[in-house]
């Protein structure tokens, strides 16, 4: 790359022509383009439909990365950017490489297949907009691949000042990426322009199918922190459940299922990936996104032709930690209640009903704030949330263990309260499941419908000291539902013994008749051989920070990497290190069988089985780790919003 690429008018290679357009004709030519794949009315003939296979992002190479020119103060960083308070679709947080002023930066592209493209999204920071312009160019080598002009005008409609996405032709060759920026005229205090997604991929066309009961839709639901012991079908004599436990009668659930850590990013990735925590690297590592060499399972039904879809009312499921790869549409709200949103997937399905889909969908209830209908809480006769009921519990637990201000009586009557809320909020995420089922059967396609519930961890009633999850990995955050149901699910089958719940994922694709050798460590849990090798293995689960908590005498340990091996009765928490210098791990052994409270430490009565259980999650966790690809670090943004929710340590 050489010094013209600070001109206004470079001269890249006659082959390669630049692209120069400005954001308003962008966007123009975007729609125009948007409206001409969309082909002709569903009544003419089927429209093919574009699809990108992302083959990695640059930006997780961005540690790699070759700093050409930069304010010596603000070099380039990798980050989140939100380019509006929308939130939503082009508005809202991306990962991205974020340039302050005049700037400009190599990131190296490995060789690849003919027919690549980088696909990227380019905007300026909200406080950006203050006047006078910058030219945002990328570059292949000394190949110009695009440049664009943005006027930062203060009186630009907010509606406009979004992610402006492109795919840009690539070579096969290896070669540096370059990306600049150059500011001009009478710019405001804040000049920052992200470049966001930064992605390879290969585009191609695709025709939908149908769906039949060989090659069958799947409707995958995650319920935010939903105990498999609050279920009719897990125990509870409260009727919170009606759906599920019909939809387990007639077809199948395993009554041990266990996520892989106790909250919402290790365990949703765990689901999508069928990979465990160390294997993925959230919850195993400091990233707190889906590495992108990773194959999802949407990317599995998207790479076969099932148009993917999803709707995610928790924002950690979201673009901003990569977890939109493989989904045509995912969206993705903050903290929604179904019964607020749910005409988006409800008429998703009526609108795709004639096309073989796989669709995700992701509730929020029953995480707290518990704030259940009004309809629930009558059904089950509890009082509908007010007042106190709305205090954070850990805010109240943090006062008792450092402070001693309240007592244990008190606190259990505030978390029996918060439980039955809960119970209500599980009647609610059940009426909800019930209503998308109702669609399935109205459009008639019920009977070619894969459906499976489960959830991304469950929830603590100060059962062993903390409330709420990320802190522990007791069964009540760890403990979830699994039911399958639909074409080849065997009805009314009750499969016994710990296992992961992140063996869905081959399971779902098997169930589909898609064959796949990616999720290596994962089992079809319908066939008999694969289910008897994941009993074998039992479950594992792991968390980067956590507590150990005894409410009584106050005690509570702030631990380092903590682990738990479930394997037949026999259940392993192990606590390699905690806060307390000098300190011995902490280990507990317990026969679930004999003691399913958890009261009898078994350690020191079966010292060779705690050993040997011990050394087979040291077994799992390298194993793991040896096949973790490279991640992409957290952005400090995330960090940020992370901690303010409570989430990395319990906090």
């Amino acid at each position: 790359m050489n010094s013209s690429i600070h001109s206004r008018d470079p001269h890249p290679s006659p082959g390669r022509p630049p692209t120069l357009v400005r954001f308003g004709t962008a966007l123009g030519i975007g729609l125009c383009i948007c409206l001409a794949a969309c082909g002709p009315p569903k009544e003419t003939a089927v429209a093919t439909r574009a699809r990108r296979t992302t083959l990695f992002s640059l930006l997780s190479s961005h540690t790699t990365a070759s700093t050409r020119r930069a304010p010596q103060a603000t070099p380039p960083r990798m980050g989140l950017l939100q380019p509006t308070r929308l939130g939503m679709g082009l508005g809202a947080s991306l990962p991205a490489l974020i340039m302050e002023g005049d700037s400009l930066v190599e990131l190296p592209l490995p060789a690849g297949s003919p027919g690549r493209e980088l696909f990227l999204g380019l905007a300026l920071h909200p406080a950006a907009w203050q006047g006078g312009q910058v030219t945002a160019r990328v570059w292949a080598g000394e190949d110009l691949l695009h440049e664009v002009l943005i006027d930062c005008n203060a009186e630009t409609p907010k509606a406009q000042r979004i992610w402006h996405e492109i795919s840009l032709p690539l070579p096969s060759d290896t070669c540096p990426i370059g990306l600049e920026t150059v500011w001009e005229g009478e710019t405001g205090d804040t000049r920052i322009l992200g470049f966001g997604r930064l992605e390879v991929h290969i585009p191609d066309q695709i025709t939908p199918l149908p769906a039949d009961s060989n090659r069958p839709n799947v409707l995958l639901i995650v319920v935010d922190t939903l105990r498999a012991d609050r279920l009719g079908q897990g125990g509870n004599r409260r009727s919170t459940s009606p759906v599920m436990d019909a939809l387990a009668d007639r077809g199948a659930r395993f009554s041990q299922a266990h996520s892989s850590g106790p909250w919402t990013l290790p365990g949703t990735a765990s689901i999508l990936t069928g990979l465990t925590p160390p294997e993925h690297g959230i919850g195993a590592s400091t990233s707190s996104s889906l590495a992108h060499p990773l194959v999802s399972l949407p990317e599995f039904f998207q790479r076969q032709g099932w148009l993917t879809g999803g709707f995610a009312m928790n924002p950690l499921i979201s673009a901003r930690h990569c977890f939109d790869q493989g989904f045509d549409t995912l969206t993705s709200r903050r903290w929604a209640l179904a019964r607020e949103h749910e005409q988006d997937w409800l008429g998703w399905l009526e609108e795709h009903a004639h096309e073989r889909f796989f669709l995700y969908l992701h509730l929020i209830e029953p995480h707290f704030p518990y704030m259940p209908s009004l309809e629930s809480c009558g059904a089950l006769g509890i009082k509908p949330a007010e007042g106190e009921d709305h205090l954070d519990p850990r805010q109240v637990l943090r006062r008792w263990y450092e402070d001693g201000v309240g007592s244990p009586e008190a606190l259990r009557q505030m978390a029996s309260r918060q439980l039955d809320l809960y119970d209500a909020e599980v009647l609610d995420a059940d009426a909800a499941i019930g209503r998308v089922l109702e669609q399935l059967a109205k459009l008639g396609i019920d009977d070619n419908t894969v459906i499976c519930v489960t959830s991304d961890h469950g929830e603590e009633f100060l059962e062993h000291g903390y409330a709420q999850h990320d802190a522990q990995l007791w069964s009540e955050s760890t403990h979830v539902p699994l039911i399958f149901a639909g074409p080849g699910v065997p009805q009314g089958k009750v499969f016994e013994g710990p296992l992961e719940n992140r063996h869905l994922a081959p399971t779902l694709l098997a169930l589909a008749g898609i064959q796949q050798t990616a999720m290596e460590t994962a089992r079809d849990l319908l066939d008999s051989e694969a289910l008897e090798s994941a009993l074998g293995e039992g479950a594992y689960a792991m968390h980067s920070l956590g507590r150990w908590c005894d409410l009584e005498s106050r005690q509570m340990i702030r631990l380092g990497q903590a682990h738990a091996l479930r394997r037949g009765p026999w259940e392993l928490i192990s606590c390699p290190n905690n806060s307390r210098l000098g300190s011995s791990p902490i280990i507990r052994l317990y026969n679930t069988d004999r003691d399913p409270t958890r009261a009898w430490d078994l350690s020191g009565e079966e010292p060779v089985r705690a050993l040997r259980m011990r050394t087979e999650i040291e077994t799992w966790m390298q194993a793991g780790l040896s096949r973790q690809p490279a991640q992409m670090a957290t952005a400090a943004e995330t960090r940020s919003m992370l901690e303010g929710l409570g989430y990395g340590g319990g906090k």
